[in-house]
């Protein structure tokens, strides 16, 4: 079983390339170790970022929480 990469996750990678930051600064930035936010960014079961973390990775990004984590409906 192949998991699909989050939408959110696309959107944290193409910012950190754009700030030229890396994801190990983001997960320092978090408060989470580099192996957990790549399990997250890959949409690894049972690995989610909590609301705080959430609102940490906006602010590290320095992008509004609604638009960084915004979903969409799927047909």
């Amino acid at each position: 079983m192949t998991t699909q990469q989050p939408a959110y996750a696309q959107r944290i990678e193409a910012i950190l390339d754009k700030q030229g930051r890396r994801k190990d600064w983001l997960a320092e930035r978090i408060g989470i170790v580099p192996s957990r936010l790549s399990k997250i960014l890959h949409g690894k079961r049972y690995y989610h970022f909590s609301p705080d973390q959430r609102r940490a990775v906006a602010e590290a990004l320095q992008v509004p929480e609604a638009i960084l984590f915004e979903t969409t409906k799927e047909t």
